[in-house]
């Protein structure tokens, strides 16, 4: 499957489990908001921070550019703009939206064309080496997501009317004649209709939780994907399932309805397993350092007559396992630690509560332990 297709189903995903813990988990808090907003902090920042400094290590080591590095072609202001996304996550999309369609020379390209010149956001071209984490793209539209979720995914009718609007401005930049790499899947106006298919998917969550036949769907439904998949993978077809370039054609969309539609069944059948919930530990320093693992010791050591793909994966694995015991089960701890104390609530953050809720039993709404699930627990 292509990677951006990937992304966009982990999209829908992240709707879905945002929605859970703000509906189940955040709602019981005495200061729902500022607790979702510094747990999503202190979950998001402290691995990322540390993979990113990591990478500066290598690339010092064995004399590689970085975005620390004297670049000749960009102004100041393109430093401090390359430093400020590389530290705080949010503007990557942006950025990495903009160099992605200087590089295919979309017909946006003369409008942001200035770019290259020794002003302003100047002589940015296509490059990796503009970003310690390249894939941090996604965690920055996601925590754009997070900083409206709680206003959006508490009621329905706001669910559907930002589907609406995140569907214009999709088809709209379409119209316009723009691609599909990056506005499709980088921008996030156009990206938030896929959290919110997330959101929906919860809300069928909450009808389907209680009833008897939801596990029996449920196991059907990863019986059938997992044999359908084996079934693909050993046969060796070939098959390049939904090859990205385009997001939007009908199979593509069908897939994301089905997805969608499928994703409480499932969370229902796998949330309590144990194996499960550690694979969902893993799963955001995974993503956070597959590429660096790539690109620093897989591609140096191609030729030794190791299993390249293994060699990924063992060192994947090992470092992500690290990263959890060192960094996100310490961090883990302290969300806990503020989850259980409470906080002081400011005046400001009492009024955007109200927003948030509009009914304060809405808030109060008993609920279960959530459990994640390996299907969202990279961002929980």
């Amino acid at each position: 499957m292509d990677g951006g297709v990937a992304v966009i189903l982990f999209f829908i995903i992240s709707g879905f489990y945002m929605s859970l813990v703000i509906n189940e988990k955040y709602s019981l808090q005495p200061s729902p908001l500022l607790s979702f907003y510094l747990s999503r902090i202190l979950r998001i920042y402290p691995i990322y921070l540390v993979v990113a400094f990591l990478a500066y290590i290598i690339c010092l080591s064995v004399s590689q550019v970085n975005p620390l590095s004297p670049h000749s072609n960009l102004s100041h202001f393109g430093h401090l703009i390359v430093l400020v996304t590389n530290a705080g996550i949010v503007g990557q999309d942006i950025l990495f939206a903009i160099v992605e369609d200087l590089r295919y020379g979309s017909t946006i390209s003369p409008i942001v064309s200035h770019i290259r010149d020794a002003s302003g956001l100047a002589g940015m071209t296509f490059n990796n080496e503009y970003f310690f984490i390249p894939q941090a793209w996604s965690i920055a539209i996601e925590l754009e997501f997070y900083c409206i979720a709680p206003f959006l995914v508490r009621r329905s009718s706001r669910i559907l009317v930002f589907i609406a609007l995140s569907l214009a401005i999709r088809f709209t930049l379409y119209s316009l004649g723009l691609p599909s790499v990056p506005y499709a899947i980088r921008l996030f106006p156009s990206t938030l209709v896929f959290f919110l298919l997330g959101s929906g998917s919860y809300q069928l969550y909450r009808i389907i939780k209680t009833r008897p036949f939801a596990r029996t769907i449920g196991w059907t439904l990863m019986a059938v994907v997992g044999f359908a998949y084996l079934t693909v993978a050993f046969q060796s077809t070939g098959i390049h399932f939904l090859p990205g370039g385009e997001f939007d054609d009908l199979t593509h969309w069908l897939l994301y309805m089905a997805f969608s539609g499928a994703l409480p069944f499932v969370f229902l059948c796998t949330k309590n397993i144990r194996a499960d919930n550690l694979i969902g530990e893993l799963s955001y320093p995974v993503y956070l350092v597959h590429l660096l693992v790539l690109e620093q010791v897989i591609k140096p050591i191609a030729n030794i007559g190791v299993s390249p793909i293994g060699l990924l994966l063992f060192w994947t694995i090992v470092l992500s396992w690290l990263l959890v015991k060192a960094v996100e089960q310490p961090m883990d701890r302290i969300r806990a630690r503020l989850s259980g104390n409470g906080f002081t609530l400011p005046q400001t953050w009492s009024v955007l509560n109200a927003v948030a809720s509009p009914r304060l039993s809405n808030w109060r709404r008993v609920a279960g332990k959530v459990s994640p699930s390996s299907i969202a627990k990279r961002t929980s």
